[in-house]
């Protein structure tokens, strides 16, 4: 179930028109905030919602599938999206690799240092960390490539010893949790 904040965040998601451009979609999610955060089975039956969709069109139950089907793809896509928003130096990788695909290289290398700063400050070093470290040095490796054989290498041993430390760490999780059985 999604919380106050995460609903009003979908609301602004589902009006969207890049990420929704079905106006029905938008009447469901209006019916079915009216009924939250009690939605009963009785709620999601095709006839309650077909009259509030569609009112006097009167949808018909193909159309009130595809219905659920779009409103389903538009929730999903929304989840990852909230997701997504969790973890800022994993979409700073994104990005990272976004720009050096369309080789912008000043922008790379500018949000580079911004990224490699921001995670150096990183306290809580757990499996995230060292899976985001991995992924920031091989972006960094990907873009200099040919141009600078000591930063290749650096970056090389900097992804050797990331994977070194994520292995262990998630070993040692691993154990903890077996250890609890």
């Amino acid at each position: 179930q999604l919380s106050k904040e995460e609903v009003k965040k979908f609301r602004k998601f589902v009006n969207s028109p890049y990420h929704n451009s079905y106006y029905t979609i938008v009447k469901l999610f209006e019916y079915l905030n009216s009924k939250y955060p009690d939605i009963k089975k009785e709620d999601l039956m095709y006839k309650p919602i077909s009259d509030y969709v569609y009112g006097l069109k009167k949808g018909n139950k193909l159309k009130f599938r595809k219905l659920l089907s779009d409103f389903t793809q538009v929730f999903e896509m929304f989840l990852i999206q909230i997701e997504n928003e969790r973890d800022t130096v994993r979409n700073k990788i994104v990005l990272l690799s976004a720009l050096r695909e369309r080789k912008m290289k000043k922008r790379f290398a500018v949000n580079y240092k911004i990224i490699e700063t921001e995670h150096s400050k990183v306290s809580d070093k757990v499996e995230n960390f060292y899976l985001n470290d991995i992924n920031l040095h091989q972006e960094s490796k990907n873009m200099y490539t040919a141009n600078d054989m000591n930063l290749r290498s650096l970056n090389i041993q900097n992804i050797s010893n990331s994977i070194d430390s994520h292995f262990l760490i998630s070993k040692i999780y691993i154990f903890l949790d077996m250890n609890n059985l």
